[in-house]
Formats: C-alpha cells, sequence, structure tokens
C-alpha cells in the first residue's frame, strides 16, 4: 500500500464500524507517504473520515466511530496476519473513535519493522 492507499471503515452515528481482517501469504508493506512528503506533523493530518479527493497522502489501515452524541457505535478490530509487516515513512495502523470506543488492533507477525 502506498501514496495515499488506505484500507478503511467508518462509522457515524451510532452503529459500530465494521472490522477489517487482512490475511496475507507472506509480506505486508503500507508506505505512509513518498519520504519527500513526509514530515512529523504528518500524524496530526490524519482526517477520521472517509478520505476525499486531496486527502493527506498518508496510507493505511483505519476504523473510525465518530458521533457528535456519547456513546456512539465502537470502532471495529483490525486483524493482520503476515509473515512480515512493513511500516514504512509513516504507514498508519488505527483503530480510533471519538464518543465511544475504539476497536482492537491484532497483528500476528514473525517480524515487525518500522521505519520513519
Amino acid at each position: 500500500m502506498k501514496e495515499g492507499a488506505r484500507i478503511s471503515s467508518f462509522s457515524q452515528g451510532p452503529g459500530q464500524s465494521g472490522s477489517i481482517s487482512i490475511s496475507a501469504a507472506d509480506n505486508l508493506t503500507i508506505f505512509g507517504t513518498t519520504p519527500e512528503n513526509f514530515d512529523d506533523d504528518s500524524f496530526d493530518k490524519i482526517p477520521h473520515s472517509e478520505p476525499e479527493a486531496g486527502n493527506s497522502g498518508l496510507s493505511g489501515l483505519l476504523s473510525h466511530s465518530t458521533s457528535i452524541a456519547p456513546n456512539a457505535g465502537n470502532a471495529g478490530s483490525i486483524l493482520i496476519q503476515a509473515v512480515t509487516l512493513h511500516l514504512v515513512d509513516g504507514g498508519i495502523i488505527t483503530a480510533s473513535a471519538t464518543n465511544a470506543g475504539g476497536g482492537n488492533i491484532v497483528i500476528t507477525s514473525f517480524t515487525l519493522f518500522t521505519r520513519k
């Protein structure tokens, strides 16, 4: 995954967002952005909504639930199985929520490699 590619599950209101499950026979690599576009402030620019044209350019797996009312549906879980998981240049995996519970992230991998 690279150049702003995302797999996401998003809920706005009382419903829970769906889960994301990835099973890779070998390696899974998530390039957050091209190195020339990456800076430390990129993480603050992650929109917690479905991406639109001109998104932040960050790539990753995102599950998010939001509501203006309290007790919104929870964010869905993210399940990853891969021999090696590479998170490069700010690639992200997040299960977050506003006015609700965040989802679980479960990673089953022999090797986790991160590089900023």
